[in-house]
């Protein structure tokens, strides 16, 4: 019985059809979808510091306006995944308690203090060119409720795509020349992560995956990757910011882009720099949770000072390691 359930879900896949939150599914392909759709919510909602910071460094009143947005979209986007994993039977508790017991991790590209605004900037255009892509994708994902989600935070991140990219090129092409030192400072930071982000080249028998037979994964990780350097790097060079990477060339042969290869051996492990910044995290994932229906900081002092250093600590807010959250 199992076995005819299982060839008639693959059926339905293949024929392009999408999965409800109420029809059946292996066991394999929902411990896959929760983990996916929680990593995706468990970054909305742990990354919430860090558009908060945007609206903080942002220089003029047009910047501070368009941050305000971003944030507006940020929460909206954290509570639609949210809703899709509330679907499988998750909350925000066992998203914090996956978290915890490192089922669930945070990209390494988060786990860095920003350094004002070049850097907030230069993350979000390289970021969010990264989600556009990599959530663009996943809207022809087999899972309905997720795809449809993720329609409107495709177009959101596109918006805040452009919005970067244009701070990023009116500080070089406008700006003075310590804005344009800053730039490239931030982009030699942010370029490496972002690349590394995208995670290894598949292997050639990726087809067989569970993961992308089941369309869970709908595009790899190298396409990814080269749809990102080919919106990137005109943009780039055009306004004169250098890559930090000696070998990027576009191969006219291959249609392609050759660029320094990360390493790939350790990168699912965290550095031991970064490592205080996921506890850091953490302890304010257990705040929020707690004072969830309460009108608390959400924002404690110790992750505040970790993001943006002690002048920009948040009024009546309390530093984490001084906060025991049971």
């Amino acid at each position: 019985m199992a076995d005819t359930r299982l060839l008639e879900f693959e059926a339905r896949i293949a024929e392009g059809h999408k999965i409800e939150a109420h029809d059946w599914m292996p066991d394999r392909y929902r411990a896959l979808l929760t983990k996916m759709i929680g990593f995706h919510a468990l970054g909305e909602v742990a990354a919430f510091p860090i558009v908060q910071g945007l609206a903080l460094s942002a220089p003029t009143l047009k910047r501070k306006l368009i941050a305000n947005a971003f944030i507006q979209d940020e929460l909206g986007h954290g509570q639609s995944v949210l809703r899709v994993w509330q679907g499988l039977g998750e909350d925000l508790h066992t998203l914090l308690s996956r978290f915890e017991s490192g089922e669930l991790r945070l990209m390494n590209v988060l786990l860095k203090r920003f350094n004002g605004w070049s850097d907030f900037v230069v993350f979000g255009m390289l970021i969010d060119s990264l989600e556009v892509d990599r959530l663009g994708s996943l809207t022809d994902c087999s899972y309905g409720p997720y795809a449809r989600s993720l329609v409107k935070i495709v177009a959101e991140e596109g918006f805040h795509f452009r919005q970067s990219a244009d701070a990023v090129k009116t500080a070089m092409t406008q700006g003075t020349e310590q804005q344009r030192e800053a730039v490239q400072e931030s982009m030699n930071r942010w370029w490496p992560e972002v690349i590394l982000a995208y995670g290894p080249p598949e292997r050639d028998d990726e087809s067989d995956r569970p993961v992308v037979r089941w369309r869970l994964k709908v595009r790899g990780n190298e396409e990814l990757r080269q749809k990102f350097l080919q919106r990137t790097v005109p943009l780039l060079t055009e306004w004169g910011v250098s890559i930090p990477d000696p070998k990027l060339r576009f191969d006219t042969e291959s249609k392609t882009w050759d660029y320094t290869q990360p390493d790939w051996e350790h990168f699912g492990s965290i550095p031991e720099d970064r490592k205080e910044f996921t506890d850091i995290y953490k302890n304010y994932l257990r705040y929020a949770v707690k004072h969830i229906d309460r009108d608390q900081p959400i924002l404690p002092g110790r992750l505040w000072d970790a993001l943006y250093g002690t002048r920009s600590r948040l009024p009546g807010s309390i530093p984490l390691t001084e906060l025991l959250v049971s």
